[in-house]
């Protein structure tokens, strides 16, 4: 279950509906509708695929393991070191 105030610290944190939607390129009602659906089930639901961005948004004040903790992080984590090494080992050559 995703922490219970982490989709409403970035909406702080971004300015909003509006301001958080606007910096993912999506409509304020598409992040509306996370908002309201996990009110529904008890637990607010981000798609994993934003998560990302919202932490990057959010200089990392929400981390994707507070939006989706149902994903493997750590997994994922791990690669895009390994991504980030590869391209900057393949620019040096």
């Amino acid at each position: 279950m995703s922490s219970p105030n982490a989709l409403e610290r970035a909406l702080e944190l971004c300015g909003g509906v509006s301001g958080l939607a606007r910096r993912l390129k999506e409509r304020p009602q598409t992040v509306s509708a996370w908002l309201s659906r996990g009110r529904k089930r008890g637990r607010i639901a981000v798609p994993a695929d934003y998560c990302p961005s919202i932490e990057l948004e959010t200089q990392g004040q929400v981390r994707c393991e507070e939006l989706a903790p149902h994903v493997r992080w750590d997994v994922l984590r791990k690669g895009w070191s390994a991504a980030a090494v590869a391209v900057a080992t393949d620019a040096s050559a």
